[in-house]
């Protein structure tokens, strides 16, 4: 219940009292007349929550349904200006500033070892003007999501997002594109756990300084032991274990054929190192199965990321005019954090849920919501209805052949 009381609070803070702060403040008011920043937002946000792909008349449909300052559907386009485009971009800083920070869900096997266990990655969205690029980092124990975005051709480790602090006993998840001995020596000064695959190429020393052949110490079968990692000489551990020939073809073929796509060679040492799954970490006290579970649930984000742009339909827009495509990029973004808040009233720990369902349930009680957004005790009826019905449909299902991420946590 205190979780639905905050998550009504901010809601109503956000698109109201904020709006019309940050419409002013945009310069937004001045030039639409009767148009309320508040009421433009709402209209935007809950019209694309039960649409995603909404023209530009159901929006004002939406708009329509509670604001007191009736306009024609063409005037409504009209307020796609560039002042619009400011706003919406000032309210979805905003909105990730004020977002929830409660943990919902039974935390449960793996998961329970660490304090939050954090992944990252980065995915890019075209807009007219040219590409956003979003990092986003998802906390697997509690839901929590947050981003940082930037219209600049940057790599992920450049965000400052990539090296913001994590609590003590945190696990930190990402992809190779993140291998970076500096930053893994940082987070074993903050007391945070890291895990990553083996990056082809970096060096390894024992205990004496000796440089280790990696190809060699592979022959003898499964490894598990203390290495020195690159010049820093960065204390971790090496697990490596063979994997089946069909996979190690099936690797080997993709090394092939990205090589072939940038015109590169491929050397041997690439191919022989695809028969093995190889992480290094400083988590001491987990097998490889335990490790690999985890390395597995570092895709959960590739399922959010899946779920913005096949769903909420980031990338489209029914209109071909820029200055309406950016205004709807902004609004689509300000729908999926506050999507993201109301997917952590449900009681399962993320990995359990089914993001597509979860979704559809966000959907359909749209405008529900909208309607009981001024009315407080009203919103949190609402939002309990809300509650209950993803308790329902929310969940995934297990598979025995093939287990899911949540099973192999578990």
């Amino acid at each position: 219940m205190k979780t639905i009381t905050h998550l009504s609070q901010t809601l109503q803070t956000l698109l109201t009292e904020t709006a019309d702060e940050l419409a002013r403040s945009s310069r937004f008011v001045q030039r639409q007349r009767l148009v309320s920043g508040s009421d433009f937002v709402q209209g935007l946000v809950f019209g694309l929550m039960a649409e995603p792909d909404a023209t530009y008349h159901q929006l004002h449909l939406a708009y329509s349904r509670r604001s007191p300052h009736p306009i024609s559907a063409t005037g409504f386009d009209q307020r796609f200006t560039p002042q619009a485009v400011a706003f919406l971009k000032r309210m979805v800083a905003a909105g990730l500033q004020s977002g929830l920070q409660q943990a919902m869900g039974t935390v449960f096997g793996l998961l329970k070892r660490f304090n939050g266990v954090y992944v990252l990655d980065g995915t890019r969205v075209s807009l007219p003007d040219g590409q956003q690029h979003l990092l986003t980092r998802l906390n697997l124990t509690s839901g929590e999501m947050t981003w940082e975005q930037t219209d600049q051709r940057q790599h992920d480790n450049h965000f400052a997002l990539s090296h913001a602090p994590l609590p003590v006993g945190a696990l930190r998840l990402a992809d190779l594109g993140f291998f970076d001995l500096d930053t893994f020596a940082q987070l074993n000064q903050q007391g945070v756990y890291w895990l990553s695959r083996y990056k082809t190429g970096t060096r390894l020393y024992d205990e004496t300084g000796q440089l280790l052949d990696l190809g060699q110490l592979l022959q003898s079968g499964s490894v598990d032991c203390p290495v020195w990692v690159g010049q820093q000489r960065l204390p971790a551990r090496l697990v490596a274990q063979p994997v089946p020939p069909i996979v190690r073809q099936q690797r080997q073929n993709d090394h092939r054929h990205r090589a072939r796509r940038k015109q590169r060679p491929i050397s041997t040492r690439v191919l022989g190192l695809a028969g093995w799954t190889i992480y290094l970490t400083n988590i001491l006290t987990l097998d490889f199965a335990a490790l690999a579970a985890l390395a597995r649930a570092r895709w959960q984000i590739e399922r959010v990321f899946k779920l913005w742009k096949s769903f909420f339909r980031l990338p489209q827009s029914a209109s071909h005019l820029p200055i309406r495509r950016q205004c709807l990029f902004w609004a689509k973004l300000l729908v999926i954090l506050i999507a993201h808040w109301l997917m952590r009233l449900d009681k399962r720990t993320f990995p359990e849920r089914s993001l597509w369902q979860t979704a559809q349930v966000i959907q359909s009680f749209a405008f529900s919501l909208f309607d009981a957004l001024s009315d407080n005790t009203l919103l949190q009826c609402v939002l309990n209805d809300f509650q209950s019905t993803l308790a329902r449909v929310s969940h995934l299902s297990k598979r025995a052949s093939h287990p899911l991420s949540f099973q192999l946590l578990a």
